[in-house]
């Protein structure tokens, strides 16, 4: 391919390649008006790397194939799948890449049918897996052209895999036409391993010699620079445009003497359009009428589709074909595709109004009887008009299907929003609706409201109905409409109880968590403590019930042992319970007990059942309990992560009224890492978006906002905010001093404000209800808070006492916490040794957990104690990366590197990398001394 004037572009792309190839995964866009090369650059360098050794994936995006789920991810992804041989292609797609074989045609799969809140995360992240393992044998170079034009399941799995890459031999060069202001590709631009090429005009010096090679190719003596002038003039240096007139020259449809007038540089996109559909004018009848079917099509494997569409026979096909090839029109590759979608779009426009939805009909049934996709098929059919042939909502309804069990409800919403413009029977129309409703709750909640409000009434299935049901009371949650929720379930109840007691149950459960999370003062904790007593968790119904049940019990303070006692006869036991929403209160609940290790593990499984079925819990529960399980371990870089993966699969904007649980969570976070920029911003945002109604959710709010306004020194009014929302909570009975602390931060608060009586009255309440909950995690953070009211001495023996409470629990942000204050009143009273090593080990501690503002506090404490204080360790355990850290703790676990890789979404080789690390700064020699090693006092560990 001869490319003029993109030596420098060229330089970059191959730069970026060796760095990629290095195990730094990189990225470039090729962004620029249509016709300026994007696609001859990135074609001749995919070319070039493929013959230096990369995997060359690569996909086209247009218009047409828009509406496929996954369509450039499957463009990438079939070609070099399906030339794998069966043990290869398993091992591929063992463990968590599994999802990802769904959706691709040439690989055989089997599995469970998904369930109704289908979300595309597992494949999303079946796909980043796929990728990796491909990279782990060879460099991959992904290149997507016109990437503006994907679908939007395959835009979200670029956005992923580049937010997820971490030292992998990957290269993703996408191409965008534009300068890309208002797309979705913009945020990558700004990405640190991001570099954006925008190939610029050709110069005249360039013009010139694109003609002298195509004169030299005709034989023909060497251009006047005359004519360069001109074609540099009228084409304003476009390459595509350029090419345009050589090849109308070549054909004798210009003359070099009438280049001299035009506007092409004005408006080159309209023009070049009008100049070729006036030079397709000049070809033949079948030809023209071959190009605009392939047109319709957008590509085809051999000419035999398009030329059948056009009405031509075979052979008739075959030669048109042989004419556009000669022409230049197609792209040198062995199935039919436009050279550029600019001829696309010249010959689409003979294509409008009624004509095209029936072109595109006929498209749809010749495809369908050619044993095309259904992706294939209904990308034609939802662009028809209604019809009387039930073939059409048959095909658009198993369409919809099959774009649930890839993982993709907006392209199911699309099929079944079609499928109701034909003429359906009654209970047919009823189906489509509540199948229309399930699809939108997850992108669309005020549609799937309007979907799920219309149909629920004239389902008559008692199963249908509580499925709908519970989908219904999610999104009227989510669009701010959750006071109906309550005489929703009330009245189906009434319906459905004498139906199936199971149904009843699961329907119990609903309304009993809508009640507890969206009610006011009203919560029957007697009447949850008789059915708690009552039913024994045997069956999924009752587990439905245990599960707020126990949440309830958590969240009112009742003891830590009774709340684990009950969450356990209430976790989910079936796949369909590990895959749905109401167990997560219950994980939750045995999670702030400070059984993290059995509730990390069944959010683990819950995970593991989503990735096989598809089916993901609302991004208000799996995800961020297990924020709250991260939290709780102290592992804040985890808990970022959990946002971030939130923020990916769900962008905030759509969460609705749901969002106030996990933005509240990171904001929690932002708090104890010392961030408060970040947290100021957050909580102005939660502030604002928050309910005004009084309830559990906007109280638990307010205090997190609270804190934050502390951290910025609005200290009176962050805590009139917190006593505010702390004393509605203790009013409406949530006593629980691990979820909702407000008494022992209100007492720091007075504390430094210098209110000791205020103080010692919160910190006094706060030991009390810590005694009832009966964790190590509460006693200690109330004795910490009561020595800091109490001051002197004795106050100082309490820091001491609140230290040996937490040391020995999970709490290790809590203990940093409480170092932290120990060795600040030890300094005060001329305790400097001990102060040094209190404030060594609380830095330690700190910087395990990711807590920077309490490792920069301790730091200005040994300073102050008389030490030097380092930045950072090369050696020892407090030399470890968090990444390492974690790593470290799973090797030492006993698991196998395998293991761990999938356990954390890495790569074995990122796993072997981290543990070499970690046996050079630990100085041992493998993983046999890792335990002992990581076991060590933190003042030993330190050094």
């Amino acid at each position: 391919m001869d490319l003029f004037e993109r030596e420098d572009e060229m330089a970059v792309l191959e730069r970026e390649a060796r760095l990629a190839a290095g195990g730094q995964p990189r990225v470039v866009l090729v962004e620029g008006a249509a016709g300026m090369g994007r696609t001859s650059l990135v074609e001749e360098f995919a070319r070039r790397a493929g013959r230096d050794g990369a995997l060359v994936l690569h996909a086209r995006c247009d218009d047409m194939e828009r509406g496929v789920p996954f369509g450039v991810v499957r463009q990438l992804f079939e070609p070099v799948v399906a030339d794998w041989a069966p043990e290869r292609a398993e091992k591929a797609f063992a463990g968590p890449a599994e999802p990802a074989r769904r959706v691709l045609s040439t690989v055989p799969h089997t599995g469970a049918a998904p369930a109704h809140d289908d979300d595309p995360l597992p494949v999303l992240h079946g796909f980043h897996w796929l990728t990796l393992r491909i990279a782990a044998v060879t460099p991959v170079v992904l290149v997507v052209d016109d990437a503006q034009l994907a679908d939007d399941l395959s835009l979200r799995w670029i956005h992923y895999l580049i937010r997820k890459l971490t030292r992998s031999r990957v290269l993703v060069v996408l191409t965008r036409r534009g300068d890309g202001t208002s797309d979705t590709l913009t945020p990558l631009s700004l990405a640190a391993n991001c570099r954006t090429l925008r190939p610029e005009p050709l110069t005249e010096k360039g013009v010139a010699d694109l003609l002298a090679h195509a004169w030299a190719h005709m034989g023909a003596h060497e251009p006047a620079p005359e004519l360069a002038r001109s074609c540099h003039r009228l084409t304003g240096g476009n390459p595509l445009l350029l090419r345009a007139l050589v090849m109308a020259l070549e054909s004798g449809r210009a003359e070099a003497a009438a280049l001299s007038s035009g506007e092409l540089p004005k408006r080159t996109t309209f023009l070049y359009a009008e100049f070729l559909a006036d030079w397709l004018a000049g070809l033949g009848a079948r030809t023209r009428e071959f190009a605009v079917a392939l047109a319709l099509l957008g590509e085809s494997d051999d000419a035999g589709t398009p030329a059948r569409l056009a009405g031509l026979d075979d052979a008739q096909g075959y030669l048109a074909e042989g004419q556009l090839r000669g022409l230049g029109l197609l792209a040198p590759s062995r199935e039919l595709r436009w050279a550029h979608p600019l001829v696309r779009e010249a010959l689409g426009r003979d294509l409008g109004g009624p004509r095209r939805a029936e072109r595109h009909a006929e498209a749809a049934r010749l495809l369908f009887d050619d044993g095309a996709s259904l992706e294939e098929v209904c990308a034609h059919l939802v662009q028809t008009e209604p019809s009387t042939d039930p073939w059409v909502a048959r095909t658009l309804i198993a369409a919809a299907d099959q774009a649930a069990r890839q993982g993709a409800p907006e392209s199911a919403a699309r099929c079944l929003r079609r499928a109701l413009a034909e003429p359906l029977s009654p209970e047919e129309r009823t189906t489509v609706r509540m199948r229309l409703g399930l699809a939108e709750s997850h992108l669309r909640p005020a549609a799937a409201v309007r979907q799920l409000t219309r149909v629920i009434d004239d389902v008559t299935e008692p199963s249908s109905k509580a499925t709908v049901a519970g989908v219904l009371c999610a999104v009227l949650t989510r669009v701010g409409r959750g006071g109906e929720v309550v005489p929703l379930l009330d009245r189906l109840a009434d319906e459905l109880t004498p139906a199936d007691r199971e149904i009843s149950l699961r329907l119990q459960g609903l309304r009993i968590g809508n009640v507890l999370l969206s009610g006011t003062k009203n919560i029957p904790r007697e009447e949850l403590e008789r059915m708690a007593q009552e039913l024994s968790g045997r069956t999924p119904g009752e587990r439905s019930v245990l599960a707020p049940c126990a949440l309830a019990a958590a969240l009112s303070g009742f003891p830590a042992d009774h709340v684990a006692a009950l969450a356990q006869r209430a976790l989910p036991q079936t796949p369909e319970e590990l895959a749905g929403h109401l167990g997560q209160g219950a994980v939750f609940a045995l999670a702030v007990t400070d059984r993290l290790d059995a509730a990390g593990r069944h959010c683990d499984a819950a995970f593991r059942e989503a990735q096989r079925t598809h089916a993901l819990p609302g991004p208000a529960d799996l995800v961020d309990t297990r924020s709250v399980i991260t939290l709780l371990a102290g592992r804040l870089d985890d808990a970022t992560r959990s946002w971030e993966e939130l923020s990916a699969q769900l962008p905030p904007g759509q969460w609705g009224a749901l969002r106030a649980a996990p933005m509240a969570v990171q904001l929690t976070v932002l708090n104890e890492r010392g961030d408060t920029e970040a947290a100021v911003r957050m909580a102005a945002e939660l502030i604002a978006t928050a309910p005004r109604e009084a309830d559990y959710l906007s109280s638990y709010v307010r205090f997190q906002c609270a804190r934050a306004q502390v951290a910025q020194g609005n200290t009176r009014d962050g805590l009139d905010l917190m006593l505010s929302a702390g004393r509605w909570l203790a009013a409406a009975g949530f006593e629980n001093p691990v979820i909702l602390p407000w008494r022992t931060v209100a007492a720091h608060v007075h504390a430094e404000l210098g209110e000791h009586r205020a103080a010692l009255e919160l910190a006094e309440e706060a030991r009390e209800h810590a005694g009832r909950w009966g964790t190590a995690r509460a006693l200690g953070t109330a004795l910490h808070a009561l020595g800091a009211s109490t001051g002197g001495g004795r106050g100082m023996e309490l820091l001491h006492e609140a230290v040996e409470v937490l040391k020995p629990s999970p709490a290790r942000l809590e203990l940093a916490n409480a170092l932290l204050g120990l060795g600040a009143a030890q300094t005060r009273h001329g305790r400097l040794a001990a102060a040094r090593v209190t404030f060594t080990d609380c830095l330690v501690e700190a910087e395990r957990c990711g807590a920077l503002g309490v490792a920069g506090a301790a730091r200005r404490g040994l300073r102050a104690a008389g030490a030097r204080p380092r930045t950072r360790r090369a050696t020892g355990t407090t030399a470890l990366t968090e990444g390492e850290r974690r790593v470290a703790d799973r090797a030492a676990a006993g698991e196998t590197n395998r293991a761990i890789a999938e356990r954390l979404h890495l790569t074995t080789r990122t796993v072997e990398t981290h543990l070499s690390a970690v046996y050079r700064k630990l100085g041992i020699s493998g993983r046999g001394e890792l335990h002992q090693t990581l076991a060590a006092p933190a003042s030993e560990r330190a050094g």
